[in-house]
């Protein structure tokens, strides 16, 4: 019960402080459009996404690793220690490609201004290798609450530094270095919470490392790519020429989901590899059962989303984008089935899987190629969003029962039931209750306090999970504790 309040506890928090990537986001977007204008806006934007994505490749293979390790580990501070040398150097290695190779970003977007904008933020990409490793041992180390501080001090600190830099003088270069100043600030703090050692020597088997890190390398990437090249796809296939950004507009919408997977993954890793490393065998699973559940309820959610997809859109994009609507009531669906992918493949790393997890997503991400080759010239971004959706959910059928069987618990069978049924109802309500403009902010959380309320009328909680619930805000204690 109390690994189960704890992680509870830390989803909550994390999730709350990731979502504030959302209104602080669009604050951002909105100050930065109006300063800096559309091109320029589109510079920063091409100059950030190269280097999240560089960031994605250094910290791929060592992040969840760092988790499993620490997690498990009574003296902790070997692993940590050899994870973050090898993270800093991957880091460097990454920032010194990009900035040898800034020109060929000139040559090939046609954008002169850009070999200065990738040189200045390149300088990011080993200040968030080493902040990733901080936050991995927050995490290995039970210490959720701090790791959501964390990422809620970036997305303010961003905002902030952004306003003032960029009112002091507005260019690209002082929205990055903004940037950068709350990425400084992030690791800052991360320090004076955990300090791995960096220059001792580690007797943590390197090897070991490396058994856990590339096949996590190469998942993380195939992951990436798999809720990418639909995008890229439809751009490419798609005759039409909104096309992309119809889509691209329906995916932002769909990001709840992945944020509470994203929230609940990591703190599912500590605490199934601490008590795995406590007991030595897969019997401690139930917290990977509890996990798939939390995703299955979901559903109902996901449902009422779709019936207003096309309120929605129009609400948040403008009448333009109502052709939006029918993507993402697809696009909501498969967003569920990728976020319990996500628990799921914590919970093989936490069993020792690491290859499972490589091994799924490559089939995974060819079958995704083809299905796209196939369905978009035929259906639009409708096929695109179709076949997403539909291989979203064979990966998380398969890592489902590989969860199961390995952890030895139960498919969460009458959970889903119930969230079938309820998708229904809710859908057909969402349906049947037209609501324009500001009157959708009363219909979605009144269909969605009925969908609680019927979960719990259907004994989807019992007893000891309302009383888990009842002491959220309580204080916890971290792992080994």
């Amino acid at each position: 019960m109390q690994h189960a309040r704890h992680t509870a506890v830390g989803t909550l928090q994390n999730f709350l402080a990731s979502a504030l990537c959302l209104p602080t986001g669009i604050l951002t977007a909105a100050f930065l459009t109006r300063q800096l204008g559309s091109a320029n806006y589109g510079v920063l934007t091409v100059t950030v996404s190269i280097v999240m994505f560089i960031e994605i490749l250094t910290n791929a293979g060592f992040n969840r690793a760092a988790v499993k390790f620490i997690s498990e580990q009574s003296d902790w501070q070997p692993a940590a220690t050899r994870i973050l040398q090898a993270q800093l150097l991957a880091g460097l290695f990454g920032m010194t490609v990009l900035i040898t190779a800034a020109p060929l970003f000139t040559t090939w977007l046609n954008s002169p201004q850009i070999t200065r904008t990738l040189r200045l933020f390149a300088l990011d990409i080993p200040i968030a290798a080493v902040t990733g490793l901080h936050r991995s041992v927050l995490i290995g180390r039970g210490h959720f609450g701090r790791r959501a501080v964390l990422s809620g001090l970036f997305w303010v600190s961003r905002l902030m530094f952004v306003i003032l830099f960029v009112t002091l003088k507005p260019d690209v270069m002082h929205a990055l270095t903004a940037i950068l100043c709350a990425s400084a600030v992030v690791f800052i703090v991360s320090r004076r919470w955990t300090q791995p050692a960096l220059f001792r020597r580690s007797r943590f088997p390197l090897p070991r490392i490396w058994r856990y890190s590339w096949p996590l390398f190469f998942f993380t990437v195939g992951m990436t790519g798999f809720r990418r090249i639909d995008l890229l796809m439809v751009k490419a296939l798609d005759g039409l020429p909104q096309a992309a950004g119809y889509y691209a507009a329906a995916m932002n919408l769909s990001i709840i989901p992945d944020l509470l997977s994203g929230s609940l993954a990591p703190l599912l890793l500590a605490k199934l590899a601490y008590s795995h490393g406590q007991t030595g065998d897969h019997t401690s699973g139930g917290l990977a059962h509890h996990g798939m559940r939390m995703l299955l309820v979901l559903l109902p959610f996901a449902a009422l989303t779709a019936g207003a997809s096309c309120e929605i859109a129009t609400f948040i994009y403008g009448p333009a984008f109502g052709v939006t609507g029918p993507l993402l009531a697809v696009l909501i669906f498969g967003s569920v089935g990728t976020g319990l992918i996500s628990i799921n493949t914590s919970a093989l790393i936490a069993a020792g899987r690491p290859r499972t997890t490589f091994l799924l997503m490559i089939p995974t991400l060819a079958l995704a190629m083809a299905g796209h080759r196939l369905m978009i010239p035929a259906y639009g971004a409708a096929g695109a969003a179709a076949v997403t959706t539909g291989l979203a959910w064979l990966g998380a059928t398969v890592s489902s029962l590989m969860v199961c069987r390995i952890w030895q618990v139960r498919l969460p069978a009458a959970t889903l039931m119930r969230s079938l049924g309820l998708c229904i109802g809710s859908y057909s309500l969402s349906r049947l209750w037209p609501a324009d403009g500001a009157l959708l902010l009363v219909k979605l959380p009144a269909i969605a306090l009925l969908i609680i309320i019927a979960f719990f009328v259907l004994n989807e909680f019992g007893p000891a999970e309302i009383r888990l619930w009842r002491s959220l805000f309580t204080n916890t204690r971290p792992l080994g504790s």
